[in-house]
């Protein structure tokens, strides 16, 4: 939704975004993101090692690359997973 950061943990449930420029937008290879996906990579190990790359607001990055170290991320990343597969069924 546009209306606003998400409440609660984490950057919020997988939209198809809003009108303008993202504040941070972070990239990998589908090879990557599905390690990410498999908790094999994590996002800061990826980063560090220049295989996520990154645009837009440095102090947003650094804290979803800290949220992505909690137990939080693992539960919101099936979840989004879940989204964009039901998404791409339709």
């Amino acid at each position: 939704s546009c209306s606003g950061p998400a409440s609660g943990p984490g950057p919020g449930p997988l939209s198809e975004g809003c009108p303008g420029e993202a504040d941070l937008t972070l990239s990998l290879s589908p090879a990557d993101a599905e390690l990410v996906r498999q908790a094999r990579l994590s996002p800061s190990v990826a980063f560090m090692q220049g295989r996520l790359k990154t645009s837009g607001d440095n102090a947003l990055l650094l804290r979803v690359l800290a949220w992505s170290a909690t137990d939080a991320f693992a539960p919101a990343l099936a979840a989004w997973s879940a989204q964009a597969e039901a998404a791409a069924a339709r």
